[in-house]
């Protein structure tokens, strides 16, 4: 079922010892919806060999799991695209951070 995102918070992480918990995170964005409770997270992930699968806890938090390479493509989205909608699905164990149908040349209204 998707869930609009309305606001969303980045994380960005330094360099410096990690753990193994860490699992060489290079960045984080908390997705918020209209009642700015966090519904997912996007975690970023210097090396992709070591993400895990996209889940969805019990309290339905969805973490989606993505390479480092593609974060600045997941921020744009998020700043440049409304309505903006965060979907899980369970039966492949994968997420999306999508838009809705658009007409081409369609621009964003202030």
């Amino acid at each position: 079922m998707a869930t609009a995102i309305e606001s969303y918070q980045i994380t960005y992480l330094g360099g410096g010892k990690r753990s193994s918990s860490r699992e060489e995170r290079r960045a984080i964005i908390h997705l918020y919806d209209s009642k700015k409770n966090r519904i997912g997270i996007a975690l970023f992930y210097i090396d992709s060999s070591t993400m895990p699968d996209t889940d969805e806890s019990t309290a339905g938090l969805t973490k989606i799991h993505y390479p480092n390479d593609s974060y600045h493509a997941i921020v744009d989205l998020l700043r440049n695209e409304d309505p903006i909608f965060l979907n899980y699905y369970e039966d492949i164990q994968s997420g999306s951070i999508e838009t809705v149908r658009e007409g081409v040349g369609e621009h964003e209204l202030p």
